[in-house]
């Protein structure tokens, strides 16, 4: 007894690494598993998850998508023309006692300048297949539907001239005059005619067949006269241009 009482100890052996670390694995607490991921499908954060469309019922037709209802060509786009378009063309310039542009009958019907003058042309050709006395002549930057020159002595048969609208000699020569070299002062026109031409250029102007478009750029700033509009339409001229020229006149005298 006393033998084994005096026995010293055995001297503990140090443990290797592998053996630490395999005693705290034991000791350590048991780690709870984290929770499982979110599927690919789920929605992102802040945002809500998409919501499956509802099936149709058995027997019903899947709902049809409305359809949006298709847009005008544009601001420009005209109605559809009406199958009597030229025959409205025609009544305008029969009902018209002057020169209407093309502009103003586009307006009127809705339709475009291009198109108006088609249709004017149409009817020229029309007129002249069927031999009528009348056509549509473009007049003062307009269109008018007028009797041909053919019959022009019949119609002055039936027609009176008004004596407000009759021109002496003298004032026809002034006129012209003023027609072949407008703009032009007064005082070139009387170098021209040798007399005064004062009282003959009031009454022109009276009826309304001249008018005064400007001053000239000379010492006093005489008044320049020039034809208007309604000589245009009294001549049957598109424009002063068309006045025939003035050698071709000499010759008929």
């Amino acid at each position: 007894m006393t033998d084994s009482l005096n026995t010293p100890e055995k001297p503990t052996e140090p443990k290797t690494p592998s053996e630490v670390e395999g005693e705290r694995e034991a000791e350590a607490p048991p780690v709870e598993e984290p929770a499982a991921a979110e599927s690919a499908d789920a929605a992102p954060a802040g945002e809500n998850p998409p919501v499956a469309e509802e099936a149709p019922a058995e027997g019903e037709a899947a709902p049809k998508k409305k359809k949006r209802a298709p847009r005008p060509a544009g601001p420009e786009a005209r109605r559809e023309e009406p199958p009597d378009f030229a025959r409205r063309i025609e009544a305008i310039l029969f009902a018209t006692d002057q020169p209407l542009s093309p502009r103003r009958i586009a307006d009127a019907l809705e339709s475009s300048e291009g198109r108006v003058k088609e249709i004017i042309r149409e009817l020229r050709e029309h007129y002249d297949a069927d031999n009528r006395a009348f056509t549509v002549e473009e007049i003062a930057g307009g269109f008018q539907i007028m009797t041909r020159a053919d019959f022009g002595g019949v119609v002055k048969a039936l027609f009176e001239v008004e004596r407000e609208h009759r021109l002496s000699q003298a004032a026809l020569e002034t006129l012209a005059i003023v027609a072949y070299k407008q703009p032009i002062i007064r005082a070139v026109i009387e170098d021209i005619r040798g007399v005064q031409v004062q009282p003959i250029l009031k009454t022109l102007q009276e009826q309304g067949l001249i008018r005064i478009v400007g001053r000239a750029e000379q010492l006093g700033r005489p008044m320049l006269y020039g034809t208007t509009q309604k000589f245009l339409m009294t001549f049957g001229l598109k424009s002063a241009k068309d006045l025939p020229p003035v050698e071709e006149l000499r010759k008929k005298q």
